[in-house]
């Protein structure tokens, strides 16, 4: 019985560090802001949006003209809102974004 317990508490410990380990995403802040997509990297998951570039979250929210989407039907050239993590300086994570209407004006930073 002792060794069983010894065993969980193992176990509890190692989830609670992985759980530890993946959160720093998740602790950060969350930022919007609108652009226009340059670039796209479908095999990488990242996009460049007026000079920065962007990771996709594995849970990302894409929509296009107010119906669900996915990361492959966004092109170049298209403006768009988002909301995104930024994790470090240059780290950035995107979890949602939403094409903007044709005739949008996007000002960019």
């Amino acid at each position: 019985m002792k060794t069983l317990r010894s065993l969980l508490v193992v176990i509890l410990f190692g989830l609670a560090q992985a759980a530890l380990a993946a959160s720093p995403s998740l602790l950060a802040p969350e930022k919007e802001g609108t652009g226009t997509i340059q670039a796209l990297d479908f095999g990488a998951n990242e996009m460049i949006v007026d000079g920065y570039r962007y990771r996709m979250a594995p849970d990302v929210v894409v929509e296009i003209r107010g119906s669900y989407g996915a990361f492959t039907m966004l092109v170049e050239g298209m403006r768009i809102n988002m909301v995104y993590r930024v994790i470090s300086g240059s780290d950035r994570e995107v979890i949602k974004v939403e094409q903007l209407p044709d005739n949008s004006v996007v000002e960019e930073a």
